[in-house]
């Protein structure tokens, strides 16, 4: 920064600052805009959920109503009583001779289509009705039916000649246009004192079985029978929520019934089986997503109490292969994934657990963002469906990446905005700083020449802002430079005393005489090196600042003591203290004294820790003999101590003690009848040994 010209800095600071600008705006025109998106699509995903809400009740309650209007009709109770008795006159019929073998047949057929949408157990014990009725009725309008599946409906009379089938002529087109006309999928007839099956449109499996005892006695169809015929509201319709129907092969069904009364006598159950589809068409729109407002990814799903979806999925109708990699990527397992592509459907077949579904299915309502249930970031609103008889929750969800597009364009605009804005800005800013500077260039002029020695140049800068007081500044500035002359030598003054603190007294004057290096010669001395254990893991621990802040208490503290004990620091080496005792200042007990010190650094390390919460120790070293002290370098110049006692105690240190005091032996002999000392397995590289200081004798 330091080559660079106040022109051009002036020019980088006016594009910071504008870059700056356009940034802090984008960012908060983004963040505003991101917020007012997520609200505005929030509040259309609710809008359309609570459209699909009102369809699906509407659609249950128009069901319910139409199976409340027919268990009031007169017709439909003379059928079930008709159909009733006739039903029961069929156990006195004798079976064909071929119905046993037929009924084997068809229902190995029909247990091979069922086997690949269910795991079932291949036993036609398993599913043939057990009564002489229903054998008889399955193998006259179903297996001797020469309609292909699915329309088994089409045969009126099978030309059997019973009076079950002169019953059924006469009622079969009525109940098939209740079918035709709302969309059921079958319509049923059940006694609902023996579970008999009495009647069915459809004619499939479940036809002429006993639901309390039969094949399907564990079918969502069984217990609506069974709700039935406990039911104390006869005129209200009840519902059973969707579950794989085994006889329609695995397909999901819901149903819907009522009793039929006479006399306040229960005649029979009037049930209709309601189908997948039309729930399918309400949350899809016919596949029309993009017009109910929900764009490119949004779209709306059911989920029942079991978690398993009530509805079909928008992404496997319209990408069954990405589909099935989205399953793949969120851990489903192939077994699901394969059962959902036989059945060509995820209702009933993909469970969906998520905070947001536990929430609406335990009456909660809100919106979440987050991982949907194909792996993509979501926005997603919920709320419970409350129907009587269902306890579903309703889902709105739409990718993040498709809401949030607006703004992301937007942010390009932006940028594309920001980098024409730059390139205004630039040369605005060659332009207002050429004329800035002008008054610069003329003070770098005047400044040149008086640094050339030219004392007499002022400055004209005519203008009445900062700059001309910067000129009359400068003209000051001259005129006093010879009172800054006789400042410098007070300074001069002030730094030899200075000096003073930091080298000996001697060495100092002659150093101010001119002298370069020298040095001196000191005999009959203590050293003492002291090392902060620890020190660097506190650094990692604590950081730079408050480590450092420590080691300065840990120093001051050990200056104290030095100053009390007699002891001269000589100076500190990152996080050792160096020190010497009889240097300076001769004196003949400067072991004990330097000993003393040292035990006294030990306590002080002690109540450092206790300040400071810390697990700091210390490493103590002393030595005995001569130094050379001297003053090295010309320029910079330092005062330091040299010879084989230097060395030793610089050696001791790097000796693991566990944080006692080490000794050389010269030390051991001038304290030995003072204290007791401990021989150490280590010794010094040519052999000497050293020793531990223990306690007073």
């Amino acid at each position: 920064m330091r080559n660079i010209s106040v022109r051009t800095r002036i020019m980088l600071m006016l594009l910071f600052v504008s870059l700056l600008a356009c940034i802090v705006l984008g960012v908060l025109g983004s963040s505003y805009g991101e917020k007012v998106i997520t609200e505005e699509t929030i509040s259309q995903l609710n809008l359309i959920r609570s459209s699909k809400e009102d369809q699906i009740k509407t659609y249950f309650k128009d069901v319910g109503h139409f199976v409340e209007v027919m268990g009031q009709n007169q017709t439909i109770v003379n059928a079930a009583k008709e159909f009733s008795t006739a039903y029961s006159k069929l156990s006195n019929d004798s079976l064909p001779k071929e119905c046993s073998l037929s009924l084997n047949r068809y229902y190995d057929d029909f247990m091979d289509r069922l086997s690949r949408n269910l795991e079932i157990k291949k036993d036609p014990m398993l599913y043939l009705p057990y009564s002489v009725e229903g054998c008889y009725l399955q193998y006259e309008y179903i297996v001797n039916n020469k309609n292909p599946q699915g329309d088994k409906n089409l045969l009126t009379d099978p030309n059997d000649g019973s009076a079950y089938t002169e019953v059924h002529k006469k009622y079969h087109d009525y109940f098939e246009l209740f079918i035709e006309k709302y969309n059921f999928y079958d319509v049923f007839l059940v006694n609902l004192n023996t579970g008999d099956i009495i009647y069915s449109v459809e004619k499939e499996t479940d036809f002429a079985t006993n639901l309390y005892a039969g094949p399907y006695r564990g079918s969502n169809l069984a217990q609506l029978a069974r709700s039935l015929q406990i039911n104390s509201d006869i005129q209200a319709a009840t519902f059973q929520d969707f579950a794989p129907y085994r006889p329609s092969y695995g397909a999901p069904a819901a149903f819907a019934g009522i009793p039929l009364t006479e006399d306040g006598r229960t005649i029979a159950g009037l049930i209709v089986q309601i189908p997948i589809d039309e729930i399918d068409r309400i949350m899809t729109n016919d596949g029309n997503w993009e017009k109910d407002g929900l764009g490119k990814t949004g779209e709306t799903f059911l989920v029942g109490d079991d978690e398993y979806m009530r509805s079909i999925s928008r992404f496997f109708l319209e990408d069954s292969l990405n589909y099935r990699s989205s399953l793949l990527r969120m851990g489903e397992t192939q077994k699901t994934i394969d059962k959902i592509y036989r059945y060509g459907s995820t209702t009933l077949q993909q469970r969906i657990s998520s905070d947001n579904i536990k929430k609406a299915l335990n009456g909660g309502e809100g919106y979440t963002t987050g991982k949907g249930y194909r792996g993509e970031e979501v926005l997603s609103t919920y709320e419970p469906l409350q129907i009587k008889g269902f306890n579903w929750a309703i889902i709105a969800e739409k990718d993040y990446d498709e809401f949030i597009l607006p703004v992301k364009n937007f942010n390009k605009r932006m940028m594309i905005l920001t980098i024409i804005l730059i390139l205004i800005i630039t040369l605005l800013a060659m332009w207002m700083s050429r004329r800035f500077v002008r008054p610069l260039n003329k003070l770098s002029d005047a400044a040149g020449k008086i640094i050339a020695g030219d004392s007499s140049h002022r400055v004209e800068i005519n203008s009445n802002d900062e700059f001309g007081e910067l000129g009359a500044s400068f003209n000051t500035m001259i005129e006093e430079v010879d009172s800054q002359k006789k400042a410098l030598r007070d300074q001069s003054e002030f730094s030899s005393e200075l000096l003073e603190n930091f080298v000996p007294k001697e060495f100092a004057g002659r150093l101010k005489n001119g002298e370069k290096a020298f040095a001196q010669e000191y005999t009959n001395l203590t050293m003492i090196l002291i090392d902060v254990a620890g020190f660097s893991d506190l650094l990692s621990e604590l950081g730079a600042d408050r480590s450092v802040k420590i080691l300065s208490d840990i120093m001051e503290a050990f200056d104290t003591a030095a100053e009390q004990n007699h002891i001269e620091r000589i100076r500190t080496i990152g996080d050792s203290y160096f020190a010497a005792c009889g240097l300076f200042e001769p004196r003949l007990d400067h072991t004990n004294r330097s000993v003393v010190f040292a035990k006294e650094t030990q306590q002080l390390i002690k109540q450092i820790n206790i300040t400071h919460n810390t697990n700091l120790d210390v490493q103590i070293a002393l030595a005995n003999g001569d130094v050379i002290a001297g003053i090295i370098g010309n320029e910079n110049f330092s005062f330091d101590l040299w010879g084989p006692t230097v060395g030793a105690v610089f050696n001791l240190n790097n000796i693991d003690a566990d944080g006692e005091i080490i000794v050389m032996d010269n030390v051991r002999e001038r304290l030995v009848d003072l204290y007791d000392f401990e021989a150490m397995q280590e010794t010094l590289s040519n052999g000497t040994t050293i020793y531990k200081l223990k306690d007073k004798k």
